[in-house]
C-alpha cells in the first residue's frame, strides 16, 4: 500500500493510492500588480511541471480562478474580463474554471467535475496559500475528500505567514489534511 512522506501522517491515510483517483487544483488567485513579484518564474515553472508530470501519470489537472467579489468587485466568470488570461496561468491543465470566492468550490463546478471524474484524492497548490489553497482544502475535506497539499508549489501573500498556514493544516492530528512537497509526490508515485 503506497503512500508518501507527509506531515502530520503519510498520506493517503489508509494507504490506498491510484492515480486515476488523483486530482490535482491549483488556485490562481487574482494577482494585483503590487504582489506579482511574489511569484518567480522559477515557482510558475516549478508549478506547471509538477502538474505535467501528474497528468502524464493519469491524474487531471483542473485549474481554478479564485475571486473574491468583495475585494475586486466583480467576480470572475467565463469570458468575463476579470478571467485569467492563458498567459496568466500556470497549467495547460485539463480543465479551468473561475471560482466568485476565494475558494476554488465556491459558486464554480469544482465538485461536479471532481465527482463526475471519481477523484476523491485531491492535492492542491498555487497562489495564494494562506487564503485559496487553504480554504479550498478545507472545503474538499468537508466533502469527504482526502487532501494534501504541496507547500513547496504553493504561494504566500505574506511569505511570514507559511509556517502558520501549514501548521493550521496539521493541527489535531491532520484534520484538514496533509502537507507534503511535489518532490515528495513524484518520488513515491509517478516513479520520478
Amino acid at each position: 500500500m503506497p503512500t508518501m512522506q507527509s506531515t502530520p501522517y503519510r498520506w493517503p491515510w489508509n494507504g490506498l493510492f491510484d492515480m486515476r483517483d488523483f486530482a490535482l487544483v491549483v488556485t490562481s488567485a487574482m494577482v494585483a500588480n503590487q504582489d506579482s513579484g511574489r511569484i518567480t518564474q522559477n515557482g510558475r515553472n516549478q508549478v506547471r511541471d509538477f502538474a505535467n508530470t501528474v497528468r502524464q501519470a493519469g491524474a487531471l489537472v483542473v485549474e481554478v480562478a479564485c475571486s473574491d467579489p468583495r475585494i475586486t468587485g466583480v467576480p470572475w466568470r467565463t469570458n468575463d474580463k476579470f478571467a485569467l488570461s492563458a498567459g496568466e496561468r500556470f497549467t495547460d491543465a485539463d480543465i479551468h474554471i473561475q471560482s466568485c470566492g476565494i475558494d476554488a468550490f465556491y459558486s464554480s463546478p469544482l465538485e461536479d467535475v471532481l465527482n463526475r471524474s471519481h477523484r476523491r484524492l485531491i492535492g492542491l497548490c498555487g497562489t495564494w496559500f494562506e487564503t485559496s489553497v487553504h480554504s479550498t482544502m478545507r472545503e474538499a475535506n468537508d466533502r469527504g475528500m482526502e487532501c494534501v497539499a504541496f507547500h513547496d508549489i504553493s504561494f504566500c501573500l505574506n511569505p511570514q505567514s507559511k509556517k502558520n498556514t501549514i501548521s493550521q493544516i496539521e493541527m489535531s492530528g491532520g484534520i484538514f489534511g496533509a502537507v507534503s512537497t511535489s518532490t515528495d509526490f513524484s518520488k513515491t508515485f509517478c516513479n520520478c
